[in-house]
């Protein structure tokens, strides 16, 4: 089966607020990407396509799962040489990460992000709502070995 379009019929079927079938059509779906050197240059540039995965799992209240599927398209990606990770995918795990209160992973995401987008416009709005959200996050949580942290 084609993965693009078990994500649309997930898609479809969560717009239609019937999570579990959306749910159950992603878990049965085995992933098989196309290696097809075009198609994998091209796919990642459409990165809403890779997150009905990420939209099920949060529309069915589980950020954890929602997590971890954003870690397998970011491995995928990662594992896959040809294929770069969309610096979206960094920016939306922070987020996530955050609002589940894993603060480090959320930092370690948004400096990711922000690592890769340094040489970006600088009005973008996500990048200059994450710088934001970092530098709140490390004043709220300091690193254990900086002034205000655990060890001091």
């Amino acid at each position: 089966t084609d993965p693009r379009r078990v994500r649309l019929q997930a898609a479809i079927l969560l717009l239609q607020g019937k999570l579990k079938p959306a749910r159950d059509i992603l878990n049965s779906a085995r992933p098989s990407y196309n290696t097809f050197m075009f198609i994998d240059l091209y796919t990642p540039n459409f990165p809403l396509e890779d997150h009905t995965a990420v939209d099920v799992h949060l529309a069915s209240g589980d950020t954890a799962a929602a997590i971890r599927a954003c870690d397998r398209m970011i491995q995928y990606h990662l594992d896959n040489r040809i294929r770069l990770v969309h610096p979206r995918l960094y920016y939306r795990k922070a987020r996530l990460c955050e609002s589940a209160g894993r603060i480090e992973e959320a930092a370690q995401s948004y400096a990711t992000y922000l690592n890769i987008m340094r040489g970006s416009d600088t009005g973008i709005a996500e990048v200059v709502e994450a710088d934001q959200r970092l530098e709140q996050l490390r004043q709220r949580y300091p690193a254990p070995d900086e002034p205000g942290g655990k060890n001091e």
